[in-house]
């Protein structure tokens, strides 16, 4: 039994240790930020999905006098309604939920993979309880063939 976790110097994956709660209850992250779809659209297709939406109406306020489209305030009107539903690979825990999803686990590895607490949550995620299961998961898939570096946090 491993009694520290490992760091790799090329792992596959990076991945956040948070203990949101204090009580060595590590919620797993992959990447710090939500990933936006209209942070990676171009001017152009963010007017045209302004269009497609009749946002530039000169009574929505997103166009000058001159008729020009300003175009971060659509930008952030797209984001804003991105929040409603994201999909789970923009949030970090929704990425740990696609990487760990596809393993199988041994029992003895205190690892919650959650889709959806109860009906109408949709969150999705990775929970795993304690050092020792952390250090143990960080094994079972090196033994796998997955060599991941947990940064706590």
């Amino acid at each position: 039994m491993y009694d520290s976790l490992l760091i790799f110097d090329d792992p596959e994956q990076n991945i956040n240790a948070v203990d949101y709660s204090n009580d060595e209850e590590y919620n797993l992250e992959i990447g710090d930020d939500i990933n936006y779809e209209s942070d990676d659209m171009t001017d152009e297709e963010i007017i045209e999905w302004a269009e497609d939406n009749s946002y530039l109406g000169a009574e929505e306020g997103y166009i000058d006098e001159d008729g020009n489209p300003y175009v971060e305030s659509l930008r952030r009107l797209k984001r804003s309604n991105e929040d409603d539903y994201l999909p789970t690979y923009v949030t970090p825990s929704g990425r740990a939920f696609l990487f760990f999803e596809k393993f199988d686990f041994p029992e003895e590895i205190d690892i919650n993979i959650i889709d959806g607490y109860h009906p109408g949550n949709d969150w999705q995620g990775v929970i795993v309880k304690g050092l020792q299961n952390l250090i143990d998961l960080q094994k079972h898939l090196y033994e796998n063939g997955s060599r991941v570096n947990f940064i706590l946090q």
